[in-house]
């Protein structure tokens, strides 16, 4: 009686009663290991499509937001480098997520994995970040001169032609470098911008995962002290 209404769970079903041998089936997947805790709520579903949405235009603008380079760019490993790891580490951090909401035995287990989780991805979003503020800091006008003379020392000094968005403009050589230089971190740092967004998006889905399941949590908690009072009660037991 007490657990009357309560309902989200699989129930044993009676297919053939007792006194037919047909025993008690518990249902198909009962014994199913892959396990989901949050409710689908339309909230949920939205997140979900706007994630995914995020992630597309992530993708987009790293792989297709480029510029076409007129010199060698000198730390184009740097960059691709940091892009590349700063991706699968999302990745990993995905699967994991994944993995976790499926494989999960119980309610308490996924909030301990959420919260490994959340607290490993806030802490990378972090590192990489840093890494970015000290690439700014490191990447400066001065830096890519600095380039220039150790790699063009003695060699032609001639004049170009720089045509950009505010006109047509006759540059030195290494003022042309330079410029090139710049641009291309420039095109960078909108690339390494564009995936912290989404990583700060993953890491506030992992958060309302998490207020979700506390939730649940607290509700299955109050329920049960609920179905322990009526038992007491009907026992006639004080406590």
């Amino acid at each position: 009686m007490a657990f009357m209404g309560r309902g989200g769970f699989p129930s044993i079903k009676n297919t053939g009663g007792a006194r037919g041998g047909g025993g008690y089936h518990r249902g198909f997947g009962f014994h199913s290991r892959i396990h989901y805790y949050i409710p689908i709520t339309n909230t949920y579903i939205a997140i979900q499509i706007i994630l995914s949405l995020i992630i597309v235009a992530v993708l987009a603008i790293t792989f297709f937001f480029t510029h076409k380079p007129t010199i060698i760019d000198p730390i184009e490993s740097v960059k691709s480098g940091f892009i590349n790891s700063y991706l699968i580490t999302l990745g990993v951090l995905l699967f994991v997520t994944f993995l976790s909401n499926c494989f999960a035995k119980s309610e308490k287990a996924l909030i301990k994995l959420l919260v490994g989780i959340l607290v490993i991805s806030i802490i990378s979003m972090l590192v990489f970040f840093m890494q970015k503020v000290d690439y700014d800091k490191t990447y400066t006008y001065n830096k890519f001169r600095q380039i220039y003379t150790q790699q063009f020392t003695g060699k032609s000094t001639n004049t170009r032609v720089d045509i950009g968005l505010g006109g047509m403009s006759i540059k030195t050589a290494s003022e042309y470098y330079i410029s090139e230089c710049m641009e291309l971190y420039r095109y960078f740092s909108i690339k390494v911008y564009a995936i912290i967004i989404l990583h700060a998006f993953i890491n506030l889905v992992l958060i309302y995962q998490l207020v979700k399941l506390l939730k649940i949590q607290g509700k299955r908690n109050k329920m049960e002290k609920d179905d322990l009072i009526l038992f007491d009660e009907e026992q006639n037991i004080k406590i």
